[in-house]
């Protein structure tokens, strides 16, 4: 199980950066994890890592912010792909996949061999934002990729064991400050909006992965 960075507010070489997110599985099909901020930075980036919109079999989007469906127009060149929302997500993204096979995810359900989605998680805030992420049955344990974790990086941690024992975690962590929660985790790759990258750099020296576009980590 491969998964490759496609969009950060970090890159490699010459790959472009801007303050999004979207990242690559693959396995048995390739799965697409959200899109990033905009199709420019999304298309350069996937073009100069061989990635190609008619080859990617489904598309996660892990909540309807600008920064994680600006590059949708990118993904949807291919007519077959599959998609995968929340019901709390607006009209107008909505109306923007009409004619696509969407399904709206209620529940932890998987959606190919060993990768699920985990259904709404719903944050705590007064946004009462709704997110979902993207958890994989890897030979060692579950590996989780989140898109910002508004909900709570703990509360995503918790919905991911219910698959099993969580080796990695892979994303955005927005504000999360409960670093103890982090604790026994084989791999650490704090993304894009991660407040405190550098107290988890400085806790788990030996555990975290700088992330950027690019980078490639395999399960």
């Amino acid at each position: 199980m491969k998964i490759t960075i496609v969009v950060d507010n970090e890159a490699e070489n010459d790959l472009k950066k801007e303050w999004g997110f979207a990242c690559l599985v693959e396995s048995n099909e390739k799965v697409l994890f959200d899109t990033g901020a905009s199709t420019e930075v999304l298309a350069h980036n996937a073009e100069k890592l061989g990635i190609k919109a008619k080859g990617i079999d489904k598309l996660v989007i892990s909540h309807d912010h600008w920064d994680h469906t600006g590059g949708l127009d990118w993904a949807l060149q291919n007519k077959e792909l599959e998609v995968y929302i929340l019901e709390s997500f607006s009209s107008q993204l909505k109306q923007k996949l009409s004619g696509f096979k969407v399904i709206e995810v209620k529940e932890l359900t998987e959606i190919s061999k060993d990768i699920y989605v985990s259904g709404p998680i719903e944050s705590t805030d007064k946004y009462r934002l709704y997110e979902q992420a993207l958890l994989l049955k890897a030979a060692n344990g579950i590996v989780i990729i989140t898109g910002c974790a508004h909900p709570g990086l703990e509360k995503i941690i918790e919905k991911a064991k219910q698959l099993g024992n969580v080796q990695a975690i892979i994303g955005g962590f927005h504000g999360f400050s409960r670093l103890e929660a982090l604790r026994g985790l084989a791999l650490i790759a704090p993304c894009h909006c991660t407040v405190r990258k550098k107290e988890i750099e400085k806790a788990f020296p030996d555990k975290v992965k700088k992330c950027k576009a690019g980078l490639t980590l395999e399960f």
